[in-house]
């Protein structure tokens, strides 16, 4: 927490998944992991990068 009292957040990057009217290829938790890789990997950050998500 900062010294202010207030705590920051930060949005670094988006993804989002293969967009079709029905995937029944993956499911949805995998549609979920699908959109967090893109959007690591727009924001150019690992796993050990990210302190939180909510």
């Amino acid at each position: 927490m900062a010294a202010s009292g207030k705590q920051h957040a930060a949005v670094l990057g988006t993804g989002q998944t293969h967009y079709v009217a029905k995937r029944h290829d993956v499911s949805m938790s995998g549609l979920v992991r699908e959109a967090i890789d893109r959007a690591m990997t727009d924001a150019a950050v690992g796993w050990d990068d990210i302190d939180a998500v909510v």
